[in-house]
């Protein structure tokens, strides 16, 4: 089970496993975002710290409806116990938790300052 808390921004927050290009294991805070449909962003700082090669620009539809294009790199995360390797965007806010990357969990959240986070995969 993957665990978290509800932030005081009330936001979604588990530390998630990030594996650098060197296979060294580092843990980062990541804000699950329902409304992003990819698996994870990362800021340029963390994809430099990670080692990172950028693999192409892709173009993105934010909220607001504009368009943007967005650097796209391969990044190695644990996920259910289980290493996977996924598409990380370079952006500049807080890394967040994509749906794709939630896809086939089960998502349990107590909204309260405070609430735990659990995410466990469908059985």
């Amino acid at each position: 089970m993957i665990k978290g808390v509800i932030s005081a921004n009330r936001e979604a927050v588990i530390k998630l496993t990030v594996y650098r290009s060197d296979n060294l294991p580092l843990e980062i805070d990541a804000a699950i975002d329902t409304g992003f449909n990819d698996f994870l962003t990362l800021r340029p700082e963390q994809i430099a710290e990670f080692g990172l090669v950028r693999r192409a620009y892709i173009r993105a539809s934010l909220g607001d409806g504009s368009i943007i294009s967005l650097p796209i790199y391969t990044v190695t995360v644990l996920w259910h116990d289980q290493i996977r390797i996924i598409d990380v965007l370079e952006t500049q806010n807080e890394p967040l938790i994509g749906m794709s990357l939630l896809y086939g969990s089960h998502v349990l959240l107590d909204v309260i300052d405070g609430g735990e986070v659990n995410i466990t995969p469908l059985t």
